[in-house]
C-alpha cells in the first residue's frame, strides 16, 4: 500500500475514530441512565404512628426482720432478701398513643408464670384481665400487682419430685398480653404487645438469697403506611436498545482505532520503501529538461512504477530535490514517454 493511500486511510480512520468515540460515550451514558432507574419502585408513605410503652416501679414488703427493722424497702436503694420478703408490689403504667384520632378497644391481660432453669414452666394464674375503650389519641392503664415470691416453694418441690429436676434459682414472670384494635381515619391498628417483668429468685449467692427484677420490651413503635408501586416496563426495551447501541458504537471504536494504529505502524518511510529497489534505482540531480516534450503518465503507486520499469527494462530515476522538499520525484523514461510517481520523503 502506498504512503498516499495509507495517509488517506489514516485520515479517514481518525475521523471515524473520533465519531465512534463520541457515539460510545453517549451510548455509555444512555446505558448508565436506563440502569440507574429501577424497573419497579416501591415507595412507602407513613399515614400515622402509634406507640406502646410500659413503665413500672415496685417496693418490697417484708416480714418482721432484724436487718432492716422495717416492713417496706425500696429495691433501688436496698437489697431485697428472699427469706424476709412478704410480697412485691408493682405499680404499672401502660400507655397506648396514636398520632391521629381513633376509636376502638384495648384488651389488657397479666399472667403469672413460674419458670425453672431445668426447663419446666407452670402458669400460676391471671392477675389482671380488662378491656379498655379507646377514643382519641391516648389511653392509659394503671395497675397494682402483688407477687408473693415465697408462696410457691411447696409447688416447686412437688414438680421437682415429679420431674426429677432440681435447681437453686427460679423465675416468676409477669407476662403482659395486650391486644389493641383501633380504627382511625387512615386505617386500622391491630397490634399485639407482650412485654414482661422477670422476678429472679436467686439462692445461695455471695450476697445470700436475694430477689432481683428485670424487664424486657418496655417500648414498641408502629405505623400505618400506604405503599405505592411504580412499574416502568418501558425501560426494558430501552435497556435492550442501550445494549445494542453500546455494542455497535464500541465495536466501531475498536475497529477504527485498530485500523488507525495499523495504518500508522504500516506506513514506512521512503528510505524503507526504496531500500529493496536499490538495484533498479538511479539517483539523478534534476528532473528532465523540457518536460513539455514528453508524454507524462502519472502512475498511482510505487509498485506500479516498478512494474513499468520491469516491463520496459528501464531503471527508475529518482530526484531528491533538496532538504526543504517534502517529496521525491521518481520516473521511468521510454523515449518520449515519462512515467512518474511522487512520494513523501
Amino acid at each position: 500500500m502506498s504512503s498516499d493511500t495509507l495517509n488517506f486511510v489514516r485520515r479517514r480512520a481518525l475521523i471515524l475514530t473520533i465519531i465512534f468515540t463520541i457515539g460510545t460515550t453517549i451510548s455509555a451514558i444512555y446505558l448508565y441512565w436506563v440502569h440507574s432507574i429501577p424497573l419497579v419502585e416501591v415507595r412507602k408513605e407513613v399515614l400515622a404512628n402509634y406507640n406502646h410503652s410500659l413503665n413500672y416501679d415496685y417496693v418490697a414488703y417484708l416480714t418482721p426482720n432484724e436487718i432492716y427493722n422495717r416492713s417496706m424497702i425500696d429495691p433501688k436503694k436496698e437489697l431485697v432478701y428472699l427469706r424476709i420478703t412478704r410480697y412485691l408490689l408493682f405499680n404499672v403504667d401502660y400507655e397506648f398513643r396514636t398520632s391521629v384520632r381513633g376509636i376502638g378497644y384495648i384488651n389488657y391481660t397479666v399472667r403469672l408464670i413460674l419458670e425453672s432453669p431445668a426447663g419446666w414452666k407452670k402458669e400460676l394464674g391471671i392477675l389482671s384481665n380488662r378491656t379498655i375503650e379507646y377514643d382519641g389519641v391516648l389511653a392509659t392503664v394503671r395497675d397494682c400487682i402483688k407477687v408473693y415470691p415465697n408462696a410457691y416453694w411447696e409447688l416447686i418441690r412437688t414438680i421437682e419430685s415429679e420431674t426429677g429436676t432440681k435447681a437453686k434459682d427460679y423465675k416468676i414472670l409477669l407476662i403482659f398480653n395486650i391486644r389493641t384494635n383501633v380504627v382511625t381515619g387512615v386505617g386500622t391498628i391491630d397490634s399485639k404487645y407482650n412485654p414482661k417483668i422477670v422476678i429472679n429468685l436467686n439462692r445461695e449467692t455471695s450476697s445470700g438469697d436475694v430477689i432481683t427484677v428485670d424487664h424486657e420490651d418496655d417500648t414498641r413503635n408502629g405505623e400505618i403506611a400506604r405503599t405505592f408501586v411504580t412499574r416502568r416496563d418501558y425501560l426494558k426495551n430501552q435497556r435492550y436498545y442501550s445494549y445494542i447501541l453500546t455494542a455497535l458504537t464500541g465495536s466501531g471504536l475498536v475497529f477504527f482505532s485498530a485500523l488507525l494504529f495499523t495504518g500508522r505502524t504500516r506506513c514506512k518511510s521512503a528510505t524503507e520503501l526504496l531500500k529493496p529497489l536499490e538495484d533498479i534505482i538511479v539517483d539523478v540531480s534534476e528532473r528532465p529538461a523540457n518536460m513539455e516534450d514528453y508524454v507524462v503518465v502519472k502512475v498511482s503507486s510505487l509498485s506500479d512504477l516498478v512494474k513499468v520499469s520491469d516491463a520496459l527494462s528501464k531503471p527508475i530515476l529518482i530526484v531528491r530535490e533538496g532538504v526543504k522538499s517534502e517529496k521525491l520525484f521518481l520516473y521511468v523514461l521510454d523515449e518520449k514517454t515519462l512515467y512518474k510517481y511522487e512520494m513523501a520523503k
